[in-house]
């Protein structure tokens, strides 16, 4: 009966929340909740204890169990720990619980699981001292269901009847809203047996309510025992309006022969980062008797993620490595991922308002940015210079898009047996003509417009004229802002850079020589290094920000982030471990969109394009999703180094497109093509013999090349493709048809050319995107945002990102190779015969 009322209350609380509230009325239910609840308050009482409880430690809770102490009184609680966590406490009462020294430990170990154990060394005043062993596993089953259980094993050399006693517990959590939480517990689930005396179950049930902040939860509960139906009813208040400080006020009471049993709890808590003090002390007034003190307990907490932090001191430097930098994460098997460039800059941009941050020093660890990557970056360090800090980078060895980055910094420290690899700028293409004549096979091409160069690869020697034109004009705007852009930061003369490119590359002393760096220093010496350049006391240290260890009680708000990364193809995306490459597709692409688009929670969509381009069909399934998506919530795009053909045709179907200068974009243009084998059939001496019914059955086949006629037919269908594209183009950009195709025909552009034809909105990385989207949701701009990346990896997904498998890493030292095979593997398995293809000359790269 207990349990169907329970049931039948949260699904009660669930739809009215969810689906009957809107957001001022929500928060208007918090308020009046919470002033219900204080008056409770006043009118609470004590939870007695059981033979086979553990130890009272800090300020017992139902709906808002704290981390791995949630084995003591809610285990699904440790399925809201965000890091590993290790309490240590001993209390010392005069009431029947009496002293006890113990020891938990919560981890989340994969996805929404967590486990958790502890160990208690109990020392009763009515009974003999013994341990309690106690194990718990907890899951988010849902964005706002947890589920927990936990196991208890009790041992005693002085009572038989104790030792080896089984207890077993069970607890919920549900979390509709962030103002909202109720949890639900059955103790001695199995009711096990302690000197022939079954121990009954108890019921736990609490409600906790924030009036408006997270920075105060105010808890109101009972706690009945089957047996007797002994009900006392709790109320229990926690704040931290001082951020590392928080103060917890508990009380209880019940009813005894006519009287009132009251017990009173106060704790105060001192967060210091990783590392906490915990402090509560209890006093309790028994029936017919006077309120009196019964107690202590102290405690200390370790964890990987701070609860605040108490004491904030300045001048302190904080440390940012720099080393691989991918748009989209990677997920584990333990739960977790990879940090994605977006929380690179986004970190970054937060430590531009940390007043007790006053020098960053970016550590670089062998980074291969992508020149809109670098941009992006190097606008943060001056962003960050800006806000008053003193940036310093430091790396090892680097290249031209290393300095193009740190120069952007204070001060550039270099390693003194490292240097700098600065030889140019280069751009290869590779040609297979002459290799596929040796092998006697023969592809056709049939492409829209001239500029479309991907095809020449296949059918020529070496560059049209057009391509070449293309290629010169994106390699000498690349050169102009890289050299400018060092030449101003560096203080050296104008049109230096050429020279000294032409020089290089550099050891660590002809570097400072020359005025790229400002010195030498090995990196345990970085730390007197700056404090003399910037001639403050600088230590290094954590940034301060937001307490992270504890978990929203429901999902804030979102905005969906959809990284659209590799050759586009139709069907679902899938990774490439042999080449390290991804083809990204069309169908998981949408099926994310159209799941951004259901959820109320995501607040608006950024999409995150870093792709060559590739089927057309594909492309075109995604420009229809975003644009369906854009009439129901902002929609906005962010181009990475690559967002061409294919990645720029479906950025046209969001409201607003984001580009850095250096981003590769535009590439308006179509091709179809297919080999023909007959001649190497021939040579090899093998025959093939084709029976078809239907004029045009053997069309995409790789028997015989196509005839004049159906070259002209296919020469149609490009074209109708190319017209498409152009249209979409010109109804995203709000210009004619005519005005597009005479910046389209193929061509690629860099990001500040694109700008100026039209092509994209506004310059900017991903940071700026994302605020973009905020501004367009209706949220403030200075508010933090959750981001959540879709589609979300699945089981085999999580387990081949944790095995590392990456043998690309194999062929970094044969690029030749891999760049042909990353080339050829698209069109082997990725694409369908005689499929349009919207894809740009995707192998053309500068280095």
């Amino acid at each position: 009966l207990l349990w169907g009322i329970v049931a039948c209350s949260g699904s009660i609380w669930y739809n009215l929340i969810m689906h009957q509230l809107t957001s001022s009325d929500r928060r208007a239910q918090a308020n009046l909740s919470c002033s219900i609840g204080l008056i409770v308050l006043l009118l609470s009482g004590p939870i007695s204890a059981q033979d086979t409880a553990g130890t009272l430690a800090a300020l017992p809770s139902v709906a808002e169990p704290d981390g791995s102490l949630s084995l003591l009184y809610n285990p699904s609680g440790l399925s809201t720990l965000s890091g590993w966590e290790l309490r240590l406490v001993n209390t010392q009462l005069d009431n029947r619980i009496g002293e006890g020294t113990s020891a938990f430990v919560g981890v989340p170990v994969y996805g929404p699981l967590a486990l958790g154990t502890g160990f208690e060394y109990l020392r009763p005043h009515n009974g003999p001292s013994h341990f309690r062993f106690s194990m718990g596993a907890a899951v988010q089953a849902t964005d706002f269901l947890h589920l927990g259980l936990g196991y208890h094993y009790l041992a005693s050399d002085d009572r038989d009847g104790l030792d080896g006693t089984h207890s077993l517990d069970l607890g919920i959590i549900l979390r509709p809203t962030w103002w909202f939480s109720l949890g639900i517990t059955a103790q001695d689930l199995n009711t096990p047996k302690i000197d022939g005396t079954v121990q009954p179950r108890v019921y736990g049930i609490g409600a906790a309510f924030r009036p408006g902040t997270d920075k105060v939860a105010l808890e109101i509960g009972a706690r009945i025992e089957e047996d007797d139906a002994d009900v006392q009813a709790v109320a229990r208040l926690r704040t931290m309006l001082v951020d590392g400080f928080e103060i917890g006020l508990r009380t209880a009471l019940a009813p005894r022969k006519g009287d009132v049993a009251v017990d009173l709890g106060v704790s105060l808590g001192f967060h210091f980062g990783a590392a906490s003090l915990e402090t509560a002390v209890f006093t309790s007034r028994l029936a017919g008797a006077d309120m009196g003190f019964d107690g202590f307990s102290v405690g200390l907490r370790f964890g990987r993620q701070p609860l605040g932090r108490l004491i904030k001191r300045g001048n302190k430097a904080v440390v940012v490595p720099l080393g691989v930098l991918p748009e989209e994460p990677k997920e584990g098997i333990l739960g977790g991922r990879n940090a994605v460039f977006l929380d690179v800059v986004r970190y970054l941009d937060r430590l531009s308002d940390d007043e007790y941050v006053s020098a960053v020093i970016i550590r670089d660890t062998g980074s291969l940015p992508g020149w809109a990557q670098a941009e992006e970056l190097r606008e943060r360090l001056l962003a960050l210079k800006a806000s008053g800090k003193y940036v310093v980078a430091y790396l090892d060895q680097g290249d031209i898009r290393h300095l193009y980055l740190y120069s952007a910094a204070d001060r550039i420290v270099l390693n003194p047996a490292g240097g700098l690899r600065l030889t140019g700028l280069k751009s290869v293409v590779t040609y297979y003509k002459q290799a596929l004549d040796y092998l006697r096979i023969t592809t056709q091409w049939i492409r829209q417009a001239e500029y479309k160069s991907a095809p020449e690869s296949f059918f020529r020697e070496g560059p049209s004229q057009p391509a070449s034109e293309a290629k010169e004009a994106l390699l000498e705007s690349l050169w102009n802002t890289l050299a400018s852009g060092i030449e101003t930061a560096r203080n050296l003369p104008k049109g230096s850079m050429a020279k000294i490119v032409d020089d290089g590359p550099y050891l660590a002393s002809e570097c400072k020589r020359l005025g790229l760096v400002d010195d030498l220093a090995f990196y345990d010496e970085l730390v007197n290094v700056v404090t003399k350049s910037s001639g403050r006391a600088i230590r290094i240290g954590a940034p301060t920000g937001r307490t992270t260890a504890r978990k929203e009680w429901a999902p804030d708000d979102a905005i969906a982030v959809i990284v659209v990364e590799g050759t586009i193809v139709d069907g679902k995306s899938r990774r490439v471990p042999v080449l390290g490459t991804k083809n990204v597709g069309g169908k998981s692409i949408v099926a994310a969109i159209e799941l951004a688009v259901r959820d109320s929670r995501y607040r608006g969509i950024l999409v995150r394009v870093n792709s060559p381009g590739g089927s057309s069909f594909a492309s075109d399934a995604m420009h229809r999703a975003l644009q369906v998506a854009a009439k129901q919530k902002p929609v906005v795009v962010s181009f990475g180094s690559v967002a061409a053909s294919g990645g720029y045709y479906l950025a046209m179907g969001g409201q607003e497109v984001f580009a850095s200068d250096t981003s590769v974009t535009g590439s308006i243009g179509v091709f179809i093509g297919k080999p023909a084998f007959n001649r190497l059939f021939q040579w090899a001496g093998i025959g093939r013999h084709l029976t078809k019914r239907g004029k045009k059955a053997d069309l995409f086949g790789i028997d015989t090349p196509w005839t004049e006629s159906e070259l002209s037919f296919l020469q149609e269908k490009v074209k109708a493709f190319y017209d498409l594209f152009v249209s979409r183009v010109a109804d995203n950009r709000k210009m004619t048809q005519e005005a597009v195709d005479k910046v389209a025909r193929g061509r690629v552009w860099l990001g500040r050319e694109a700008r100026q034809h039209g092509l994209v909105d506004q310059r900017g990385g991903v940071l700026e995107a994302l605020q973009r989207v905020k501004v367009l949701a209706g949220i403030d701009p200075s508010a933090p945002v959750r981001t959540v990346f879709l589609p979300k990896a699945n089981l085999t997904q999580r387990i081949k990102n944790t095995l590392g498998l990456n043998i690309a890493a194999l062929l970094q030292a044969h690029p030749n190779i891999r760049d042909s095979l990353a080339v050829a593997f698209p069109f082997l398995v990725g694409f369908k015969p005689g499929e349009a293809l919207a894809l740009m000359p995707y192998h053309l790269s500068f280095e």
